[in-house]
């Protein structure tokens, strides 16, 4: 008798390209923020293979990971937010015009 295999679940985040990493990188160094790459991310039912955690001079925590169709985020008030793209995403952590 055979089983049928289970597909993994999709994740509901993916990687950033290296060069939006290292974008995301110079802008912490710049801005002096903390950046940490969390790798494997997740809770029950949902798998981030990578999220960005920046957290601003100011304090408070932003999470960003990409989605299927878009670039997501979790600011520090707990709104999901969504971005075109990585500077969009860059600008809000660091308030427009910073």
């Amino acid at each position: 008798m055979t089983h049928p295999v289970a597909s993994p679940p999709r994740p509901a985040g993916y990687a950033f390209s290296l060069a939006e990493l290292e974008r995301a990188r110079l802008a912490a160094a710049r801005r002096g923020w903390q950046l940490a790459i969390l790798l494997d991310h997740g809770g029950p039912g949902e798998d981030y293979e990578e999220v960005l955690a920046l957290i601003p001079r100011r304090g408070g925590r932003w999470l960003l990971w990409r989605g299927a169709e878009q670039l997501r985020g979790l600011g520090p008030d707990g709104r999901m937010l969504e971005f075109a793209g990585l500077e969009d995403a860059l600008a809000a952590v660091g308030g427009r015009g910073r």
